[in-house]
């Protein structure tokens, strides 16, 4: 579908349609090759529930409970069923990792984000201006030799 088609879908406006394919909430959103300025939208997506900025805070949240931060979900003010929907998008736009939302509390340190979750945290922190963390691990095991490395851009 084309960013019209979406608006009239999802009940917003052309240009908020516009702002989340450019800004990479919708990963699977591109650029039509004939015509430049369009966004082609797979007919599948969802509305993301909220913008960039707040879905890079939850995503924040991720990693900050990955290091062992205590996060309190009911403190952000969001509403539960809001919160569980944000969650729900990140994990089906694979954001972050895979989680048991019916424990959102309890399993949020079990999850992580993906490379596509920290892109899209320094994406916001480098438009604007943000101090979002974005924390990438991995490692390599080669038998005689094993390799784990990280960042954690402040």
């Amino acid at each position: 579908m084309n960013t019209s088609q979406a608006s009239q879908k999802w009940r917003c406006s052309v240009s908020a349609v516009r702002n989340y394919c450019k800004s990479g909430v919708i990963p699977s959103a591109y650029k039509d090759s004939q015509f430049p300025f369009a966004w082609v939208i797979p007919d599948e997506c969802k509305k993301p529930p909220m913008t960039r900025s707040t879905l890079c805070f939850l995503l924040d949240a991720v990693a900050c409970a990955h290091e062992g931060a205590i996060i309190d979900v009911d403190a952000w003010g969001f509403g539960e069923e809001k919160t569980l929907r944000c969650y729900e998008y990140l994990i089906s736009f694979q954001f972050m990792t895979p989680i048991d939302l019916s424990k959102l509390q309890s399993e949020l340190k079990e999850a992580s984000l993906t490379k596509r979750g920290a892109d899209l945290i320094e994406r916001e922190n480098k438009e604007n201006n943000k101090h979002y963390r974005a924390y990438i691990k991995g490692s390599l095991n080669l038998g005689v030799v094993s390799i784990e490395a990280g960042t954690n851009p402040q």
